[in-house]
């Protein structure tokens, strides 16, 4: 009786750490970097794309997730509540559909530049994309 209980022990032990060995689903560190490209020229510095004050849409694609959305975006060092797919700011509006995010900048009549930048993500992967738009 006694070596019954230990051989149905020891065969759950197995049973249940097979399960936990065989998952497929990606672990935390495991998801591949988001690729993102620019839809038509644009210049960067130092990892900031760089927006006229007269305004401007950038486009921009990732090649290897096909549904991403936004997780976060701040404007001046001001956070903003995102929707799941667009939102829109005081001095930008964003859209994700598909792999393609869109951001429109109004113009800039000031004359101190604006900060801006808007994370996505795609589950457990993030990507953040910084802009500063010239003064007037």
């Amino acid at each position: 009786m006694k070596t019954t209980k230990i051989y149905l022990s020891v065969l759950m032990f197995l049973a249940a750490l097979s399960l936990v060995s065989c998952t497929k689903d990606k672990l935390v560190g495991d998801w591949e970097k988001m690729v993102w490209k620019a839809d038509s020229p644009v210049q960067a510095t130092n990892g900031i794309y760089n927006v006229s004050a007269n305004g401007a849409t950038l486009v921009f694609s990732c090649s290897n997730y096909s549904s991403p959305w936004f997780a976060d975006a701040i404007e001046n060092g001001k956070h903003i509540n995102t929707e799941f797919k667009n939102f829109q700011g005081e001095i930008f509006e964003a859209t994700i559909q598909g792999n393609k995010l869109s951001v429109t900048f109004k113009a800039n009549t000031d004359t101190s530049v604006r900060e801006t930048s808007i994370s996505v993500t795609a589950g457990d992967i993030f990507y953040t994309f910084r802009f500063k738009q010239f003064a007037n």
